[in-house]
């Protein structure tokens, strides 16, 4: 009973510190709007294994600070130039995605050149219904004029518009965080 009170105590303080009512002029309709709530953050430093996993002798991995990762084809002359130009060129409020989920139950989010999102599969359940209560920033123009207010996308497609609204983040502020090249080891000189 205690415990019954107790809780009602916090929701009675929290709920309306995170809602506000809205009444329109018309006279009486109110609706409630949930403040805006940033998306989950990225784990850079998970990001930045996951990378350097997977790096090879023809690719390095530029990753930018909202989890925009690029591949740069290797031997090149300065990745960060080319990870930003890759970056850029991607970069449209409607850029399509695909989504898939890998063996381990993570998911990879592609786009049009060589260009991803890596999430880990423990954070999927959290983002998946942080996009549900966000939709409205997540789809362009362009698509809430051809989608229903109803509608709900699958999980995966909700993943795949946070990775593209990141995208389109990591566009504006253009916040590399890291390089990740190969290893290209000297050759031996015999003496």
């Amino acid at each position: 009973m205690v415990m019954a009170a107790s809780v009602g105590l916090v929701i009675a303080w929290w709920v309306p510190q995170r809602m506000q009512a809205v009444v329109d002029n018309e006279g009486g309709r109110g609706e409630s709007l949930i403040e805006e709530v940033p998306a989950p953050g990225v784990d850079v430093s998970r990001l930045v294994a996951f990378c350097a996993a997977n790096t090879t002798a023809d690719r390095a991995f530029v990753v930018f600070g909202s989890g925009t990762v690029v591949l740069v084809d290797e031997p090149c002359v300065d990745p960060v130039e080319e990870g930003l130009r890759i970056l850029k060129s991607c970069a449209a409020e409607d850029t399509a995605f695909l989504t898939k989920r890998t063996d381990q139950g993570d998911m990879m989010v592609t786009f049009r050149d060589a260009l991803f999102h890596w999430m880990p599969e423990k954070e999927l359940f959290s983002l998946e219904m942080w996009a549900a209560e966000n939709l409205g920033r997540l789809f362009s123009a362009s698509e809430r004029e051809k989608i229903s207010d109803d509608w709900m996308p699958s999980a995966d497609a909700r993943i795949g518009l946070i990775a593209r609204m990141r995208l389109l983040e990591d566009a504006e502020t253009l916040k590399v965080v890291k390089v990740i090249r190969p290893k290209v080891e000297e050759p031996i000189t015999q003496q």
